[in-house]
């Protein structure tokens, strides 16, 4: 079967259960494959084409011929994509894939054993290599601890008694609620992370309930949401710092100033007031600061002026959402920054201008979404554009499309 070249999408179930479909030509038009999509269909080969960005929940599952799958440059899986692919023996990731985040991705794929994986952290979920042939290998295993190029995906029962742990050398991802494996409360009460370590997944520390002395290396730039979250490093309903990053912070009754400590180089994943951000008028942040994590400053709509520090490498998806009356960001001076993640000034109706320095690496979707007559101005030339730019930035549901500007001198003059 081919479809035809103006396919962007092929929605949820179309071809669910028809196990007669052994083939498929995808259009280079394709973008995402929706929800079961091909459950329980023929497929002994996959070649995906590079445009495919998306593969949601099941899409694959119980394709029990499937033997060799080409992911193209595919940046996201969803649950169980290749569940019940009991032929399926190896699969390659590109570089281009950011989120693996998905539960049981391989479960009933008892012949995967090969799985190669880029150089750089990926966000994984614990189970995702649960009921594959690689995760039931024991000699995948190292003292209850599953790792995977460089990432700690999951511990299990042998796990449980340790008192002490030490990450391996060159570890460079902890996975998503990575020591929850074991399915019980750990008795780990001192966890050393190496240096080099650059990403510490949602809630990985969870079950870890007696654990009193771990570290954040110099060389982090994620922290997930509540990732100490069940320790006794953290305190429910207060404000929690460790080695230099907040992860949590505990509001007063009508403040209106919010600082946070000199010395800072991160702000954890997740929204930083869940209630009360509408009295804060005044965002105070420390020039060593590295890093705005997902939705830290999310529907704090009554600031007007952030003041960002020239160490910023990362600003984090819907960091600065609904924050309606936000009008003087000046990211000219953020000379260091890297990425800025999908959705990061969504809704920041009062900016009128961005300024956008050459250092930006990775641009995500809808930067600047639903904010009307916006104008952006780029240090770059459109023709230099980086490979990690999302092709949907300018992405808007707005009337009025975003309007950029290339090659412009960063006088700070706008």
């Amino acid at each position: 079967m081919t479809l035809p070249d103006t396919v962007k999408t092929i929605p949820s179930d179309i071809f669910n259960e028809c196990s007669s479909l052994r083939e498929m030509n995808f259009p280079s038009s394709l973008e995402v494959i929706e929800y079961d999509a091909f459950w329980g269909t023929g497929f002994t080969e996959i070649v995906l084409p590079d445009s495919v960005v998306s593969i949601w929940n099941y899409a694959f599952k119980n394709c029990v011929n499937l033997r060799s799958i080409d992911l193209g440059n595919v940046v996201s899986l969803g649950d169980g994509v290749f569940m019940g692919c009991s032929e399926l023996t190896s699969i390659v990731f590109p570089d281009t894939i950011r989120d693996l985040s998905g539960n049981y991705m391989f479960d009933g794929c008892s012949k995967l054993t090969q799985i190669t994986f880029p150089s750089i952290p990926v966000a994984v979920e614990y189970s995702f290599l649960d009921g594959s042939g690689y995760y039931n290998d024991a000699s995948n295993w190292e003292n209850g601890v599953l790792y995977l190029n460089r990432h700690l995906i999951t511990v299990n029962d042998d796990f449980v008694s340790k008192t002490e742990y030490t990450v391996k050398e060159g570890t460079i991802c902890i996975a998503n609620h990575a020591f929850v494996g074991a399915g019980i409360s750990l008795k780990v009460k001192k966890i050393t992370l190496p240096e080099g370590l650059l990403s510490i997944g949602a809630g990985a520390f969870n079950k870890c309930s007696l654990l009193t002395e771990t570290n954040i290396p110099s060389s982090v730039r994620y922290v997930g949401k509540d990732a100490y979250y069940e320790t006794a490093l953290y305190q429910v309903g207060k404000t929690n710092y460790l080695d230099h990053w907040l992860l949590s912070y505990a509001p007063q009754s009508n403040q209106t100033k919010f600082v946070v400590e000199e010395g800072t180089v991160g702000i954890a994943e997740g929204k930083l007031f869940s209630s009360g951000a509408f009295s804060i008028t005044e965002v105070v942040l420390p020039d060593s600061l590295k890093v705005i994590g997902e939705c830290n400053f999310e529907s704090m709509s009554a600031v007007t002026s952030i003041k960002l520090s020239k160490s910023l490498e990362r600003i984090g998806k819907d960091a600065f959402r609904y924050c309606y009356a936000l009008s003087d960001l000046d990211l000219s001076v953020c000379t260091s920054l890297k990425t800025i993640e999908d959705y990061a000034f969504s809704f920041c109706k009062a900016m009128t201008r961005f300024y956008i320095p050459a250092s930006v690496q990775e641009l995500g979707e809808g930067v600047f979404n639903q904010i009307p007559n916006v104008v952006v101005d780029f240090e770059i030339e459109e023709s230099e554009i980086p490979a990690g730019w999302s092709k949907s930035w300018d992405f808007t549901y707005a009337d009025v499309p975003v309007i950029a500007n290339w090659g412009v001198k960063n006088d700070s003059s706008f």
